[in-house]
């Protein structure tokens, strides 16, 4: 079979089971220039597995497929969620919001609590920042409020922050859901090793 986009998938998904199925890359069987037709194209193909000048492609286990597939997609979901991270980071700077410059984490509690205070608050003081900050970076509450105290934020960034907050406390939640899944499958693979 010549693998052509996905549109193989399906069809090697149907005849796995029943069928030995060689599946080779379509710059392996490539013809001669001529009006080309699938007919052709599967007489020519016959002709050179016949022959044995095929080139094989791998292809994993249905388990190991599937597998990949899970671990293809969390990634994806990991990249989408990195992407919020530097929108979220961008809305802040453009905003002279510089939690960044203070804590190591800018995504943290204590400065998801510190953003929250800025986007419900219109005036913004160092006692209210220092009810707000947990643990050691209440020690830093003066440069933090240093860091926040000339901010602006105009009424698309705000949108904009908000939006992001949601959209990567869902991409977290999907994350961890797609991390589980994924655990249980490869749990339940079996590898065919034996002990």
């Amino acid at each position: 079979m010549e693998s052509t986009s996905k549109y193989w998938i399906p069809v090697f998904n149907i005849l796995e089971s029943e069928l030995n199925i060689f599946l080779t890359h379509p710059k392996y069987v490539k013809v001669i220039r001529s009006k080309k037709t699938d007919k052709k194209d599967s007489k020519w193909i016959a002709n050179i597995f016949k022959q044995d000048l095929l080139k094989y492609s791998f292809i994993p286990p249905k388990n190991i497929r599937e597998l990949r597939k899970i671990s293809h997609y969390r990634i994806k979901l990991v990249n989408k969620r990195s992407s919020e991270r530097n929108r979220y980071q961008n809305c802040m700077t453009v905003s002279n919001i510089a939690l960044a410059s203070v804590s190591t984490d800018h995504l943290g509690k204590n400065c998801k609590a510190a953003m929250d205070e800025i986007l419900k608050s219109d005036i913004i003081t160092e006692d209210n920042l220092k009810k707000i900050l947990k643990g050691s970076v209440s020690k830093k509450s003066d440069q933090i409020f240093q860091a926040i105290q000339n901010s602006h934020i105009e009424s698309d960034q705000r949108f904009k922050i908000n939006c992001t907050i949601k959209h990567m406390n869902n991409l977290d939640e999907y994350i961890q859901n797609w991390l589980v899944f994924e655990t249980t499958s490869c749990s339940m693979c079996s590898f065919g090793y034996q002990e």
